[in-house]
């Protein structure tokens, strides 16, 4: 292998490491965010929206997606692309992932900080916007797993 897949495979890979994998700390964080109130609940949604912006988005939602088309282009897999079921597959669910974190997730987090700051959490809105981040939360984690299963073990591939 070149040096230059080599690199593409270990930035790809520690661009989901670092990317990725710092969303499965949103579960715990709400976690100790719905048995506090005040200042430090408030805080720690701060936390989760600074993980969003320095981890998730730089990693998870740029170096990877690019490692990730440039490996495609590198290594061949443009032929027959639609052979490559498992890569397409998990191309497929990460854009709806992706899709999730951006319109769904990361817009919720910061309407809860807004909220929150405005005094007003614990309302009828702010809880509704609470159970929508605890539905589609473990759906996105849920897909997380299933693409890194797709990218190691390559059913098919």
């Amino acid at each position: 292998m070149d040096a230059y897949r080599t690199a593409l495979i270990v930035v790809h890979v520690l661009s989901a490491i670092i990317g990725i994998g710092a969303t499965f700390t949103f579960a715990v964080i709400g976690s100790v965010q719905s048995r506090m109130e005040g200042p430090g609940a408030l805080a720690l949604l701060e936390v989760d929206e600074a993980i969003q912006k320095r981890l998730v988005i730089p990693f998870g939602l740029g170096l990877l997606p690019l490692t990730g088309a440039l490996m495609i282009f590198a290594r061949g897999w443009r032929n027959d692309f639609w052979s490559h079921q498992w890569l397409w597959g998990a191309i497929v669910l990460y854009v709806v992932a992706a899709g999730l974190a951006q319109s769904v997730i990361g817009p919720g987090v910061r309407k809860l900080i807004a909220l929150g700051k405005q005094g007003r959490a614990g309302t009828p809105e702010f809880m509704r916007l609470v159970r929508i981040q605890q539905r589609v939360g473990p759906v996105t984690s849920i897909l997380v797993v299933v693409i890194v299963v797709l990218m190691v073990w390559k059913p098919g591939g």
